[in-house]
C-alpha cells in the first residue's frame, strides 16, 4: 500500500496574526474593571475576594436581579423597561 495523502503547507500557517490583549482580557477589563485583580498568569488574585462575594456585581441586590432575570427568561427590553421606572434602579 502506497501512501497517497497530499500535504499542502500554506506560507502563513502558524503565523502570529495579532499580538496584545486577548478577547478574554478585553472582556475582563471592560466588564470587571478594577473590581478583581489578576496575577501574571491571568488568574484571579484571591486576596480580598471574600469582600467581593457577588462580583462582578456591585451588590447582592444586583446579583439577585440578574439571577431572577436569567432564570425567568426576562428579555433585555423587559428589564430595561423595569429599570426605567423611577426609583427602581436606585
Amino acid at each position: 500500500d502506497e501512501d497517497r495523502r497530499v500535504v499542502v503547507e500554506h506560507p502563513t500557517a502558524g503565523a502570529i496574526m495579532r499580538e496584545g490583549e486577548t478577547f478574554v482580557e478585553s472582556w475582563r477589563r471592560h466588564i470587571l474593571g478594577d473590581r478583581l485583580q489578576f496575577d501574571g498568569d491571568g488568574d484571579v488574585d484571591m486576596e480580598g475576594v471574600a469582600s467581593q462575594k457577588y462580583s462582578p456585581f456591585a451588590s447582592e441586590v444586583e446579583w439577585r436581579v440578574a439571577q431572577w432575570a436569567t432564570k425567568e427568561g426576562v428579555g433585555h427590553r423587559s428589564l430595561d423597561r423595569l429599570l426605567s421606572i423611577p426609583g427602581v434602579s436606585n
